[in-house]
């Protein structure tokens, strides 16, 4: 279990909110709802919310077999060996593409390239084998981790009931009617100045710094960067590390293999006694178009990501409007605080870069609760109590854990 003082240090280094932030700050820094929540039984009540429930209703009626929490997990995502392996709900057939894809590559290059350098050039030939072979094994363990692991994803109902305000209807507009807003509470991020954490109608939970609700897994991801469609799962904190190794790796391997290839196509032609193209050089000449293609989107995703970690940024943080990327607000007003108003355009990045790149990959990671038992009661009651080891992340995930935020006050942490 991570310890209480690493997880409020880490609390700054969350995902960000997805784009449309950038709509809803700008009029009233405000989450909209209809009415108070208390009123409600549910927000967003779907079949799988109901089976949670009833799962939680049956534990406390005196149910004592412990169940695992992927159980009572209410997003879209799919799991299996005991929760776990965990996949995105989406449509699998990207991610069977690139999977096919990263097993085809490797064994176009053995079936043209890899005998020709074992049998053909001795030690040095085995020994190139056994390098692509290396870089291929990390290349396939990387893609999986990062496509069948906890991008992770925060647990719900830390806070069910958020404070709330009324906000008086328009004298001036006859159509207007009065709403119940959900508070906004505000994180300081030490010398710069403070940022929104929203409250989640889904979750139900104040979203962490750099915290976003993926749309197509139904979850808040701690420091989400993007949904991979290709991996078929979000990439966010605790898989942006194999992620990047994944990409590394597999661009690696495709330069190995069109390097090897072309030797193998220009040896053969060259050699003493060559009787021009044969099958196995016309096969490599396949293998090196292959790589190429393979390689090409590869390089130019890690590539885009070497800048992202460089400036300590993510996907959704770049993809934002200028005016709003550095996330910064005024807490007495809850609006933006532009460049030339005090703020800044990213209050994430360091002076150093290489401290960039450490947050982006060398981060703590709070482990994965998905596969682990427990009373269903814990996951849907995750509270501080004394000496719940259980409560611990929930405590400091929470914007206001490491402070003494109260409604209308600012959360140090």
């Amino acid at each position: 279990m991570d310890t209480l003082a690493p997880l409020k240090r880490v609390s700054l280094d969350e995902a960000s909110k997805q784009t449309d932030a950038a709509s809803s700050t700008m009029s009233s820094a405000q989450t909209r709802v209809a009415a108070p929540l208390h009123q409600k039984e549910s927000l967003d009540q779907s079949e799988h919310t109901r089976t949670a429930g009833e799962a939680h209703d049956a534990l406390e009626a005196g149910q004592e077999k412990p169940v695992r929490n992927y159980r009572l997990h209410q997003g879209t995502n799919r799991f299996c060996l005991g929760g776990r392996l965990m996949t995105s709900g989406d449509s699998l057939l990207p991610l069977i593409g690139s999977s096919l894809v990263a097993v085809l590559m490797p064994a176009l290059f053995w079936a043209f390239n890899g005998a020709w350098l074992w049998t053909e050039l001795g030690k040095g030939g085995k020994a190139s084998v056994f390098v692509f072979l290396a870089l291929v094994l990390f290349m396939w363990a990387s893609m999986a981790r990062t496509a069948l692991s906890d991008p992770g994803i925060l647990p719900r109902d830390l806070d069910p009931d958020p404070p709330q305000r009324y906000l008086e209807p328009d004298p001036d507009d006859p159509d207007s009617t009065g709403q119940w807003i959900v508070e906004v509470k505000y994180v300081q991020v030490p010398g710069k100045g403070y940022v929104a954490s929203k409250w989640c109608p889904t979750c139900h939970i104040y979203r962490p710094p750099r915290t976003s609700h993926c749309r197509l897994c139904d979850n808040c991801v701690e420091r989400t960067d993007h949904h991979c469609a290709f991996l078929n799962n979000c990439i966010g904190r605790r898989n942006y590390r194999p992620f990047i190794l994944f990409l590394t790796t597999a661009v690696l391997a495709a330069f190995y293999a069109i390097a090897f290839t072309l030797y193998h196509i220009v040896h053969a032609l060259t050699a003493p006694g060559s009787t021009g193209w044969r099958w196995d050089t016309i096969g490599a000449l396949v293998v090196a178009v292959f790589a190429v293609l393979f390689a090409t989107p590869l390089a130019g995703l890690l590539a885009y990501h070497v800048r992202l970690m460089w400036s300590n940024r993510t996907t959704i943080e770049l993809l934002r409007p200028a005016a709003l990327r550095g996330g910064l607000v005024d807490p007495s007003t809850g609006l933006p605080l532009l460049v030339e108003e005090g703020g800044t355009d990213n209050p994430w990045r360091r002076s150093n870069p290489l401290g960039n790149v450490k947050d982006a990959l060398g981060a703590p990671r709070r482990g994965s609760r998905k596969a682990k038992e427990g009373l269903g009661v814990k996951w849907r009651d995750w509270a501080p109590r004394e000496g719940a080891r259980e409560a611990e992340t929930a405590v400091d995930m929470r914007p206001d854990a490491a402070g003494s935020a109260v409604e209308g006050q600012p959360a140090r942490v």
